[in-house]
């Protein structure tokens, strides 16, 4: 919020037809001049009491001291729309006059169109501008040529990856941007020996929002982390810039990309920056990771930055010996050869059972049909005599 508020104190620079040099500055004199010849139309000479309470001469004061003082030549089509606006309503609240003047008002709405399209366009009948092919603007007095500078793109130039940005999308804001503008962005690497390497490049058209803001999506360009690896590489930087035409890109405005994670931001006085890997964490093939981190492939890896700050530390145990190895597999052994055993003992005891309950069945049976007395094998019960209230055997 800060790097906006100051963004928006800095004054936009509208070059007139008689202002050729920017860096002049636009004195009283001048200031007046360029108002009295803009806010002051044919019109509003002819037609005095269309204005009804609008004071021309107090509008002509007022836009000299706002454009001297903000040496903003902009407040001038403030001005001139006010005065127009008074215009416009007079014809509207007097109605038997603009019957009887239809050319006139219609000449009048021609006029309204700022700065009369500057030579650069057609002026509609609702007052605005239709440009030429190589201008632009409400006013057409831009040339879509010219060659515009980022003033301020998202995040001030700092892109952090460590709560999942992928730093694709970029807003920038200048002073005339054309609906049809596009962005361009090289991407570098920067390693940790210090070295810039180029990566490649991308172009693509830009999302308009309005005169002074739109904004730059690329491809995708951060790696992800099943890809190969970056060995080396400390962060990354995109060197960004937008042209109106296609053709003319303006300046280079660097955006830096790295993680907070593991990286420490500084600049110095001459607005150089500089990264620094944090104590107690690790950079390894582009990635941060934090103290005892492991290797998502290879759990036996770890980040150990009091051995290395840049490579995998070995943090398994060693491999167990071919002895205990052996140990191990007996013992898997026995306990599968115990439960089948198990099986086996458990299947003869019930298979003994039930052959001998089989061979007492059969002996039963023999008895019952044999020639000889019958005889009872049936044990002995109690019986009640009611008569002698005594027990006695049956």
């Amino acid at each position: 919020m800060k790097r906006r508020a100051a963004l928006a104190e800095r004054p936009h620079k509208f070059v007139g037809k008689r202002q050729t040099d920017e860096s002049e500055l636009i004195t009283e004199e001048m200031a007046r001049i360029y108002c009295t010849n803009n806010v002051t139309t044919e019109t509003i000479e002819k037609n005095q009491h269309l204005l009804g309470g609008f004071n021309i001469t107090q509008a002509i004061d007022e836009c000299t001291w706002n454009v001297h003082t903000g040496q903003d030549l902009g407040w001038i089509a403030t001005h001139k729309q006010a005065a127009d606006s008074a215009i416009e309503i007079g014809y509207k609240r007097d109605a038997n006059y603009t019957l009887y003047h239809t050319e006139e008002l219609k000449e009048f709405k021609m006029q309204l169109c700022p700065f009369n399209c500057n030579g650069n366009g057609v002026c509609q009948e609702n007052g605005t501008c239709t440009c030429d092919s190589l201008y632009f603007g409400p006013d057409c007095g831009t040339k879509k040529s010219n060659r515009p500078t980022i003033e301020d793109i998202e995040g001030g130039g700092f892109c952090d990856q460590r709560y999942g940005s992928e730093c694709r999308c970029f807003s920038v804001q200048t002073e005339a941007l054309a609906e049809s503008f596009q962005c361009k962005m090289v991407r570098q690497k920067k390693m940790l020996s210090g070295d810039t390497l180029t990566i490649g490049s991308d172009s693509t058209e830009g999302r308009y929002r309005n005169l002074y803001n739109g904004e730059c999506c690329f491809a995708e360009g951060r790696r992800k982390r099943s890809s190969d690896t970056e060995t080396g590489v400390l962060h990354y930087l995109y060197d960004i810039s937008i042209s109106n035409d296609g053709t003319n890109f303006g300046p280079v405005t660097i955006v830096y990309v790295f993680d907070s994670l593991c990286l420490n931001r500084n600049t110095d006085s001459d607005e150089n920056v500089q990264f620094t890997v944090k104590a107690d964490t690790c950079l390894i093939d582009g990635y941060c990771y934090e103290q005892n981190d492991v290797n998502i492939s290879n759990v036996c890896f770890k980040c150990d930055p009091s051995n290395s700050q840049y490579n995998w530390t070995q943090g398994c145990m060693s491999p167990p010996n071919d002895e205990e190895g052996s140990l191990t597999a007996s013992n898997i052994a026995g306990i599968v050869v115990g439960v089948i055993v198990g099986i086996m003992i458990v299947t003869t005891i019930v298979f003994i059972g039930v052959k001998k309950g089989c061979k007492k069945g059969s002996v039963n049976a023999s008895l019952g049909f044999s020639s000889g007395p019958v005889v009872s094998r049936e044990p002995s019960r109690m019986s009640f005599n009611v008569d002698n209230l005594t027990y006695g055997q049956t």
